[in-house]
């Protein structure tokens, strides 16, 4: 290895590192205020960092795999979905990775029997724990794929270490990819940014070795997260511009679209979930990728009439074809809520409305904290300053006229990420989710808008540098009163961010001053010894305020940790093995740390979980309880655990259940308001509140867990409450008892069984989870 490339490495490894080590940082301090809840609850330490919505559905199917039972091709507990392969449900390729890497780790390092004891909460901390490990450096890898990119862009290696380091520590980055959550991004993301990676090596010196690589890691990409396509169809798009402004189409480039395209066919053909998903015909497939290899021989050369003319006959001609073909398959269904949901953030300006009757059913379920539009306050949490900071360069770089040239002499290196940082970044603000992109991009273009900066430096005079000033000034006034929201003389001259970036300002103003001066007296030395002083600030700066961004913590008790770990605990007590009705946040976590049988879940890409979801909604808030039970019935529940806030939680809360349900008023009889207060839960005739142990009582603050009476439980109580009375007539008391039993359990609203109960046992009855 040459000592370059050895450097290179040891460098790549060093981000890596630091990547990981702040991300186990931040869900250490995560972890133990998690823990601080539960002293406050339970007066003792707990430790335990559930995995929560999807992350605990994935987590499952982990734990199968890593205690070698694999996951079945059906899963038993997905009551209603059991008969659906569970490959086709989900992209289970994370799950299979770190299964596989606990069981290699304990061949190599097996756990002491302390390590892996079962506690109250879960089966195998040690597993736990392990996996979040394996996670967090898998995570990691994105940031040292960032330095390796921006070096393969022939960028100098002190700005490449900067764009990986900035990664590594940025909030937009580390966010949820800490491991507290298990997320199909978590995987996919070192994927898609290898892929990047690798194309744009083979681009630089091509071979069929590297064109293989970028083709395996694009496949990899594309069948480990569906979210995936819609990245790699804006990587077409951002070809597409480049084609349609001029750009060359050489043969590299040509292998190179042709290799992703039967990348993306494959996955479409091999992997389950695309099968049942309809990747094979989504836009990525039918459109985005043959256009741009239709292009690549259209284009190149032609007028810009022409090219325009020629795009626009391409792209009807394919969507066309791809509009016929979504009529004949589910692939429009199945991503139905998703359209529907960025439909909405369009037409009302990226503002939820607070009249649900406004929205579809869909896009109100999906508008969730999870899915929810940027704010200030969200873009100030995520992009402290790397957003700002990159978009001033981006405007000094269009004004300032010799970066102007030299920016657009090396739009080969920086278009592609120019074009994603500027797309994400904008649909940030409709999506919060896409910061973990939009970070990726910005990291990229922001080392590659510096090192153009620095390389025509020596062009700039002193009217460049006195616009640059203005500019800055004028920039950060606007970015103050923006961020502040009022416009007072504090607002203009200070930042509205953090005291220290108001004194970074300042700093700035006297390097600049120092620029200005030695540009009049032609003082060359000490004009490069400032300007480097000013990106050295610059760059310090941006730092920071990153790091100082991570000193913020989620505030965890709304999320009612203990509540929720105290429910965990009772239903692994209890090992209940019949089907479970709770909402789909809930649900999985039972299934995950229970092993419960569910009935909802999150996994909304299928048509059929959103309309279990969706009639259960409409039921609990606009029917009786009645046409409850014949839901709980129709899909076999037998136990329901009613969530409290789903009653306590008022309509205006544009995140409330009533909000989703579009019911402007709790009706009376409706089941959300019967189930909740005591006085109403004594008039219901087809569900039994089972009350949780007295040590564990705080799960009634959240949660009340009902028994479901079915017409055939009365029937058969009434029916062995009219037989034990018989057979205690008869002298046969044991019988009798037994009977007495099987009547209460059934049905603990029967005032026959009741009274046959506490003839036979002298006591009220005690009704368990799992019986009598």
């Amino acid at each position: 290895m040459k000592l370059k490339e050895y450097k290179i490495f040891l460098l790549f490894v060093a981000v890596v590192v630091c990547a990981y080590y702040v991300r186990a940082t931040i869900y250490e301090r995560e972890s133990a205020t998690i823990a601080i809840e539960y002293k406050r609850a339970f007066g003792k330490d707990i430790h335990f960092t559930p995995f929560m919505v999807e992350s605990a559905m994935m987590y499952s199917y982990t734990k199968d795999v890593g205690c070698g039972a694999g996951i079945d091709e059906f899963d038993s507990s997905l009551v209603g979905m059991n008969k659906i392969s569970v490959h086709r449900q989900f992209t289970t390729a994370l799950e299979y990775f770190l299964g596989y890497g606990y069981r290699v780790k304990q061949w190599l390092s097996p756990s002491t029997p302390e390590e892996i004891a079962p506690t109250d909460y879960e089966d195998n901390p040690d597993f736990t724990n392990w996996i979040r490990i394996q996670l967090r450096w898998w995570i990691s890898l994105i940031s040292g794929f960032i330095f390796l990119i921006l070096i393969v862009l022939r960028i100098p290696w002190k700005i490449a270490l900067l764009g990986g380091v900035l990664h590594a520590v940025s909030t937009a980055a580390i966010a949820r990819y800490t491991a507290q959550d298990i997320v199909r991004g978590n995987f996919s993301l070192p994927f898609i940014v290898a892929t990047f990676l690798a194309a744009i090596w083979f681009l630089r010196t091509p071979s069929f070795k590297k064109l293989c690589l970028t083709g395996i890691l694009s496949f990899a990409a594309l069948a480990t997260w569906d979210m995936t396509q819609i990245c790699f169809s804006l990587w077409a798009l951002s070809e597409i511009v480049r084609l349609i402004s001029g750009g060359i189409a050489n043969r590299k480039r040509k292998q190179l679209w042709i290799g992703l395209f039967i990348s993306a066919i494959f996955a479409a053909i091999l992997i389950p979930y695309h099968r049942e998903h309809n990747l094979i015909i989504s836009p990525m497939v039918m459109i985005m990728f043959p256009l741009v290899i239709a292009l690549q021989n259209l284009l190149p050369g032609r007028p810009l009439k022409m090219r325009i003319a020629k795009f626009a006959i391409a792209i009807f001609a394919l969507y066309g074809i791809w509009f016929a073909a979504t009529k004949l398959t589910s692939f429009g269904a199945n991503y139905s809520h998703f359209a529907e949901l960025m439909k909405a953030k369009i037409r009302f300006l990226n503002v939820k409305p607070p009249n649900p009757d406004l929205l579809s059913f869909e896009a109100r379920s999906v508008w969730v904290p999870a899915m929810h539009s940027a704010d200030r306050d969200i873009t100030r949490s995520y992009f402290p300053l790397i957003l700002t900071l990159t978009g001033l360069v981006l405007l000094l770089s269009v004004i300032i006229k010799p970066i102007r040239k030299a920016f657009r002499r090396n739009m080969g290196v920086a278009q592609f990420a120019l074009f994603m940082a500027v797309f994400y970044s904008l649909t940030f603000f409709l999506l919060v989710r896409y910061h973990v992109f939009a970070i990726i991009f910005l990291t990229i273009l922001l080392p590659i808008m510096l090192h153009i900066w620095l390389k025509n430096a020596k062009y700039l005079t002193l009217q460049h540098s006195i616009k640059a000033v203005s500019v800055i000034i004028l920039y950060f006034m606007i970015y103050n009163i923006y961020f502040k929201g009022v416009l007072t003389p504090k607002t203009v001259l200070f930042s509205a961010y953090h005291p220290l970036l108001g004194l970074g300002i300042a700093t700035l103003a006297i390097l600049f001053a120092a620029l200005i001066y030695f540009l009049i007296k032609k003082q060359k030395p000490k004009l490069i010894f400032y300007g480097k002083g000013l990106i050295i600030s610059i760059v310090i700066a941006l730092l920071a305020f990153e790091v100082d961004a991570l000193q913020q913590q989620r505030i965890y008790s709304k999320h009612l940790f203990p509540q929720v770990a105290a429910l965990i605990k009772w239903m692994r007590c209890e090992r209940v093995d019949q089907p479970i009705l709770a909402d789909f946040e809930l649900s999985p976590l039972l299934k995950a740390y229970c092993n419960s049988k569910i009935i909802l879940q999150p996994k909304f890409e299928l048509g059929k979980t959103r309309e279990n979801y969706k009639k259960f909604m409409h039921i609990m808030f606009h029917e009786d309880e009645n046409e409850f039970l014949k839901f709980c019935v129709e899909k076999g529940a037998k136990y329901f655990i009613f969530n409290r806030g789903y009653a306590q939680t008022p309509s205006w809360n544009i995140y409330s259940p009533m909000y989703m349900a579009a019911a402007h008023k709790l009706k009376e009889d409706c089941p959300a308001n019967m189930m909740d207060l005591q006085q109403n839960r004594n008039r219901l005739r087809s569900f039994y509140e089972i009350k949780p142990p007295q040590s564990l009582q705080l799960i009634s603050m959240r949660f009340i867990i009902y028994k479901v009476i079915s017409d055939n439980d009365k029937a058969m109580a009434l029916k062995w409450a009219e037989d034990a009375e018989k057979m205690m007539r008869d002298g046969q008391y044991e019988i009798a008892a037994r009977l007495a039993k099987a009547a209460i359990y059934a049905d603990p609203n029967c005032p026959q069984a009741d009274i046959m109960y506490r003839k036979m046992y002298r006591r009220s009855p005690d009704i368990y989870l799992r019986g009598y």
